[in-house]
């Protein structure tokens, strides 16, 4: 194997590394959102008289 092909395969490695790894963060990205918004979900069952999402916001006099 040339010098050129080996350094095109191990091109083409890191590709397919770099191309997993975003895949990995992706999906642990995907999961943090996911319980997050279980979390808000939860909170909003719990004190339906609260809008939790607006006092994270801000109110609408505040915009």
């Amino acid at each position: 194997m040339s010098k050129h092909d080996e350094l095109r395969r191990l091109r083409e490695d890191l590709r397919k590394c770099e191309l997993e790894a975003a895949r990995l963060k992706l999906g642990i990205a995907t999961d943090y959102l996911s319980h997050a918004i279980e979390h808000v979900e939860y909170v909003q069952s719990i004190t339906p008289h609260t809008p939790v999402l607006r006092a994270v916001a801000g109110s609408k006099s505040e915009r």
